[in-house]
C-alpha cells in the first residue's frame, strides 16, 4: 500500500503543507494591513476579499507552473515515469484546491464574526456567488473552481515552456482564453461590467470550471506525456 500513489501521497503531505502555510502567509499579511486600516481609518471592506481574493490565485498559477516544469523533471530523473505524474498530479490538484477552498471558507466565516464583532463592514466586491461571508457552500465552490482552474492552466503553460523553450509561450493565449472566461465565470471582479456572470448559480460554475480543467489537463497530458528531459549545462 504504502508504495502506490507516490507522487500523490508526496504532493499532499509535503506541497500541500507548503500552500497552507502559504495561505496563512497572505491572511498574516492581510491582517496586519487591516490593523492599520483599523487603528487610522474606517474598516469599509474584507481583507480577505482583497487579499486572498486577489492575490492568492496568482500564486496558483506560478505554483501550477512550477509542478511540470521544475518538479516533473525532478521526479523524472528519480525513477518516476511520466505516466504516474500525469495521472496524480490532476488527482492532487482537485483534492488540494478542495482542501484550501475549504480552508478559505472558514476563515471568510471567522472574518465576519469578527467584523461583526467590532463593528465594522465587511464590503466585498460585487458579483460574487455570495454576498456574505457566512455563505460558506458559495464561498466554497467558488474558490474551489477557481484554484482549481488558475492552477491547470498554470500546469498547462509550465508543460508547455518546459517541453518547448521559447515556444511555449505561444499556448500563453490559449490560457489567457480559459482563465478570462472563467474570469467571467467565477467573478473575480477584474471584468468590470462583463462580470457577473456565465454561470447563473454554484452549479453552472462548476460546469464551466470542469470543462476548462478538462481542457487544461488534456493539453498537458498531450505535451508531458512522452516528454523529453532536458540536460541543463553548465
Amino acid at each position: 500500500m504504502s508504495t502506490r500513489w507516490p507522487i500523490l501521497r508526496y504532493l499532499l503531505t509535503a506541497h500541500l503543507l507548503f500552500l497552507l502555510l502559504s495561505l496563512g502567509a497572505f491572511v498574516a499579511i492581510s491582517g496586519l494591513i487591516l490593523g492599520g486600516v483599523a487603528l487610522f481609518g474606517t474598516v469599509s471592506v474584507s481583507a480577505l476579499d482583497v487579499g486572498v481574493g486577489q492575490f492568492f490565485r496568482w500564486m496558483a498559477l506560478g505554483y501550477g507552473g512550477h509542478l511540470f516544469y521544475t518538479f516533473l523533471p525532478h521526479c523524472l530523473v528519480h525513477g518516476r515515469t511520466r505516466g504516474e505524474f500525469v495521472r496524480q498530479v490532476p488527482v492532487y490538484q482537485v483534492v488540494g484546491a478542495a482542501v484550501l477552498a475549504l480552508a478559505i471558507a472558514v476563515l471568510y466565516v471567522g472574518e465576519t464574526l469578527l467584523y461583526r464583532a467590532a463593528g465594522w463592514t465587511q464590503g466585498l466586491r460585487p458579483g460574487h456567488l455570495y454576498e456574505s461571508g457566512t455563505d460558506f457552500g458559495a464561498v466554497f465552490v467558488s474558490y474551489w473552481a477557481a484554484l482549481l482552474v488558475w492552477t491547470v492552466v498554470g500546469s498547462m503553460i509550465g508543460a508547455a515552456w518546459y517541453r518547448f523553450p521559447g515556444v511555449g509561450v505561444l499556448l500563453v493565449p490559449v490560457a489567457a482564453a480559459i482563465l478570462f472566461v472563467n474570469g467571467l465565470n467565477l467573478n473575480i471582479g477584474e471584468w468590470g461590467p462583463l462580470s457577473g456572470g456565465l454561470a447563473g448559480g454554484p452549479w453552472g460554475l462548476v460546469g464551466i470550471a470542469a470543462v476548462s480543467t478538462a481542457v487544461a489537463v488534456a493539453v498537458t497530458w498531450s505535451i508531458a506525456r512522452d516528454v523529453p528531459v532536458h540536460v541543463r549545462t553548465a
